[in-house]
């Protein structure tokens, strides 16, 4: 993972414009088990992985961009971002670190409670219904997250990446799990699957 997040570092600083990803220092297994006791949720492997070797992108720094771009998960890509319909894309996400992954797992929990009678409203792309058992480990600017799912429809990957979105209701597979999630990401930025646009920043073709 370490490696991983290395190889990252280095193709976002040669992206024209550069990405500034600003990882913080790594968290001990202590602070990483901390935060599962207090979630009542086991990280998976990989996330744990992850903290090891980085505590997420530090929100404080206003250089800090975001480490995932707008990624199409269906439909045919556009000429320009803004003929795209916002359902048929992510949005450009930062990777939390542990403390705001407990803090946005429970705005994600509160939101459910407030929609729990909505569950049967949401449009499913793949192996997922919408839930509480998540770890939100990212945070956006938008109405979607992205969320690691822990309890996943049958076919699904226990860790897989899921896009949950609220404004509309649709939810979307787009991994089955982190380590895949990661390396899609860093192969597409550097094999130029992921342009710049102004108004969406990166995004896929």
């Amino acid at each position: 993972m370490k490696a991983l997040i290395n190889d990252l570092v280095e193709i976002l600083g040669d992206l024209r414009p550069a990405l500034s990803p600003n990882f913080l220092p790594p968290v001990r297994a202590e602070e990483i088990a901390a935060a599962e006791t207090e979630l009542g949720l086991q990280f998976p492997d990989d996330l744990k992985q992850f903290y090891a070797a980085a505590n997420g992108q530090d929100f404080l720094a206003q250089s800090t961009d975001p480490l995932f771009p707008a990624i199409r998960f269906r439909g045919e890509p556009k000429t320009h971002a803004n003929d795209d319909d916002i359902m048929s894309r992510t949005s450009p996400t930062w990777f939390n670190s542990v403390s705001e992954l407990i803090s946005i797992t429970n705005c994600l929990r509160q939101e459910f409670d407030d929609l729990a009678e909505c569950v049967d409203d949401f449009e499913i792309l793949g192996p997922a219904r919408y839930h509480d058992r998540v770890l939100g480990f990212t945070t956006t600017e938008n109405s979607d997250s992205l969320v690691i799912d822990l309890d996943p429809e049958p076919g699904g990957n226990v860790g897989q990446v899921v896009m949950v979105r609220t404004q509309p209701f649709e939810i979307a597979v787009i991994a089955s799990d982190l380590s895949t999630f990661l390396t899609m990401i860093r192969d597409g930025y550097r094999d130029g699957r992921f342009v710049f646009d102004k108004n969406w920043g990166w995004m896929e073709r």
